[in-house]
């Protein structure tokens, strides 16, 4: 059994240092480092009791990254929202990342399927990003053959909540209220996005996209993480 958790931990923790290089740097391969030590000192700790604590945060990790993909694996929209909100994941240099591609992927399927939505991108420019990733993102949307006319660019954020907050703020001047919303985003992060989109004043449905098995665990634990600090923000 010690063997099995040393691997275990040693995978985890070479995975955190290579997503660390290898994208754009994020707490979830800090997260994942951490949770590799943890395997780590499991395996090798003596006292009984340090032991149990150890395997009791890596099974309610572990537990919670399956109930987040689980929650945001069922679709919440209605397809007749007035607008969808295609929330930001990150691009290197101009590029989008997986993450990105796939929400962006997911509101095109959502816009064929409700053509009378417009769509808010949303995200600001991080400090390894050469563009906006609201511009890459339209830039996107249009080679999909989404209209210029349906597209919102919100180019400032650099939260989940300032992506609602801001969004909100471009569909205020354009759409009569009440109107109601579908937000996009990883299935992950679904479940936290839903209550900070309630919070902003929202009438919003989530409708999640699939994550890649790469990034999925380093995703979840960093999401964990912003879940259990959502009473205190």
């Amino acid at each position: 059994m010690k063997k099995i958790f040393f691997f275990g931990g040693s995978i985890l923790i070479l995975y955190g240092f290579i997503r660390t290089v290898s994208v754009n740097f994020n707490l979830g391969a800090v997260f994942t480092i951490l949770l590799g030590l943890a395997f780590w000192l499991s395996a090798w700790v003596a006292r009984r009791i340090i032991r149990y604590v150890l395997n009791g945060g890596i099974i309610l990790c572990l537990a919670g990254a399956i109930l987040l993909t689980a929650y945001g694996s069922i679709p919440q929209v209605t397809y007749q929202e007035d607008a969808l909100i295609i929330l930001g994941a990150g691009v290197n240099g101009e590029r989008l990342t997986i993450a990105l591609k796939s929400r962006l992927d997911k509101g095109v399927k959502y816009l064929e399927q409700n053509p009378t939505a417009i769509v808010v991108v949303s995200g600001g420019q991080g400090p390894q990003e050469s563009v906006s990733e609201a511009y890459a993102m339209e830039k996107y949307l249009l080679s999909c053959g989404i209209t210029a006319k349906r597209i919102l660019k919100e180019d400032l954020s650099t939260s989940t909540a300032e992506n609602f907050r801001f969004s909100k703020n471009s569909l205020d001047a354009k759409l009569t209220e009440p109107y109601t919303v579908a937000f996009v985003t990883n299935n992950f992060h679904l479940f936290r996005a839903g209550i900070v989109a309630q919070r902003t004043g929202l009438q919003a449905n989530g409708y999640g996209s699939t994550t890649s098995l790469m990034d999925l665990l380093p995703s979840c634990l960093r999401e964990i993480a912003a879940v259990l600090y959502l009473p205190f923000s």
